[in-house]
């Protein structure tokens, strides 16, 4: 199951905003323990997270701004990490998650997803890449990754947005950093 800092999101549903772009919602999980329900807002506003007492939506926050702080990046200020943010994460984590499920049952072996935020690409890697390195692969991919997203239209990447590239290989790749204490 996907995890991210020992967070997890289960009975995760989609629907549509007032303007048709897919929100999220499901039920919250640390440690394997539901700690309350959030979902996305339909008028994108903030997300609304019912936490289970004593889980605190403002001590959540602070903590994770302590694993991933505000940064200076040149000429912009970015704004720490919050419990919103890992939420996009842990969904596009659970998604790809899905996607690669889908994918070993359909015989193969892995997955690799490109992104520029707005166009996304995927790959199933069958067994000709199952003995070399997460490296070797995508070095051998390289040329026809760049192809890809020429044909795509993906956007240019500058300074404070660069390309995401996902290479999935094993389900321990869905989870991502230590388990946040319960306390």
């Amino acid at each position: 199951m996907a995890k991210l800092y020992g967070f997890s999101v289960k009975s995760l549903k989609s629907f549509k905003d007032h303007e048709g772009i897919t929100c999220y919602s499901g039920n919250l999980y640390l440690k394997n323990k539901k700690i309350g329900t959030w979902s996305q807002d339909y008028m994108a506003g903030p997300d609304h997270f019912d936490l289970i007492h004593p889980y605190d939506e403002q001590k959540l926050d602070a903590k994770m701004e302590k694993l991933r702080p505000a940064f200076d990046a040149g000429d912009e200020k970015l704004t720490g990490y919050n419990l919103e943010l890992l939420m996009c994460d842990l969904v596009k984590l659970t998604l790809d998650e899905k996607r690669f499920k889908k994918a070993l049952k359909e015989g193969y072996i892995g997955i690799l997803i490109v992104s520029d935020g707005w166009h996304e690409l995927c790959w199933k890697l069958g067994t000709g890449v199952a003995n070399k390195t997460k490296e070797e692969i995508l070095n051998e991919m390289e040329e026809e990754i760049q192809a890809e997203k020429k044909k795509a239209g993906f956007f240019h990447e500058s300074r404070g947005k660069k390309h995401e590239t996902y290479l999935y290989l094993d389900p321990n790749d869905f989870v991502i950093g230590e388990d946040l204490e319960m306390q």
